[in-house]
C-alpha cells in the first residue's frame, strides 16, 4: 500500500479526536493501525513506517531533530548487522535465545531478526512504543528507559543485544518522564565520554557494562563521529 493511504488514515483518526500530548497521540496511532489493513496484518512497508514517524514528529514540532533520537532503521541494515554477528561470533549468536533492543523505537531494527529468537524491546517514547506494539506482534515491548531497565531474566540460552542508539545530546531528553538524569548518565559513561554527554555512548556503556554476561554478544549501529571523531577517542 502506498504510504499516502496509511498516512491519510492516521490524519483522519487525528481529526476525529482531540490529541493533546504524547499519550493521546499514541492512542490515536494505535486506533489508526488497528482499523487499517497494514496494522491488522502485523506489518508495514518501510515507507509507510517512515511516513508515520515523520508525521508524528511534525505534530510534535520535532521536524529538525527528535530529542529522543527516534529514527527508523532500514530492514536491510538490520539484516546486515545480524549476518555480521552470526559470522563474527557464531557460537554466541547460536546460543542466544533472546534478542534485546534497549532503544527500540518502533522496532524496525528487530523486524528482520531470526524467528528462533524471542524479541524484546525497551523504549521511552510512548508513541514509538505504541507503533511497535501495533506493527510487530512478535516483539514484546516495554515502555521504559533502556538506560535504567534491568537485564531480562532468561529461562534458557543466552542474551544478544542489538541497538541503533540515539545520537542526540543527553540534555535533549531531560524533560521526558522516566528518563535517566544527566548526573546518572555521567556515572554510567565514566571514563568513556567527552565533556558533552551523548546518548549513543550511554546506551553502549549500559549494554557492555551492565547487560551482557560472559559469552554473550552485542552489535551497534553508530555514526562515523563515534568511530573517527577526535573528541570521542576516550570512548574508543
Amino acid at each position: 500500500m502506498p504510504p499516502s493511504e496509511l498516512l491519510a488514515t492516521f490524519r483522519a483518526t487525528l481529526s476525529a479526536s482531540l490529541v493533546d500530548g504524547d499519550a493521546a497521540l499514541a492512542d490515536a496511532l494505535a486506533t489508526c493501525l488497528a482499523c487499517h489493513p497494514t496494522g491488522r496484518e502485523g506489518g508495514a512497508a518501510f515507507g509507510d513506517e517512515t511516513a508515520l514517524i515523520a508525521e508524528v514528529q511534525r505534530i510534535r514540532g520535532r521536524v529538525k531533530r527528535d530529542p529522543l533520537g527516534w529514527v527508523a532503521t532500514p530492514p536491510a541494515v538490520g539484516a546486515a548487522l545480524f549476518r555480521l554477528l552470526a559470522t563474527a561470533y557464531p557460537e554466541a549468536w547460536r546460543a542466544a535465545k533472546v534478542l534485546l533492543d534497549p532503544a527500540a523505537g518502533s522496532g524496525c531494527l528487530l523486524a528482520p531478526a531470526p524467528k528462533r529468537m524471542q524479541q524484546l524491546g525497551w523504549e521511552l517514547d510512548p508513541v514509538a512504543a505504541s507503533m511497535a506494539r501495533a506493527l510487530r506482534p512478535a516483539l514484546s515491548m516495554d515502555e521504559t528507559d533502556g538506560l535504567r531497565a534491568r537485564r531480562p531474566p532468561l529461562a534458557a540460552g543466552r542474551l544478544a543485544v542489538v541497538c541503533n542508539p540515539p545520537y542526540v545530546p543527553a540534555y535533549a531528553r531531560a524533560s521526558q518522564a522516566g528518563a535517566m538524569d544527566v548526573a546518572a548518565l555521567r556515572t554510567l559513561t565514566r571514563g568513556w565520554s567527552p565533556g558533552r554527554q551523548n546518548l549513543a555512548i550511554a546506551f553502549i556503556a549500559r549494554v557492555v557494562r551492565d547487560l551482557l554476561a560472559p559469552g554473550e554478544v552485542a552489535g551497534f549501529i553508530v555514526p562515523d563521529a563515534l568511530l573517527n571523531g577526535t573528541s570521542y577517542a576516550p570512548f574508543r
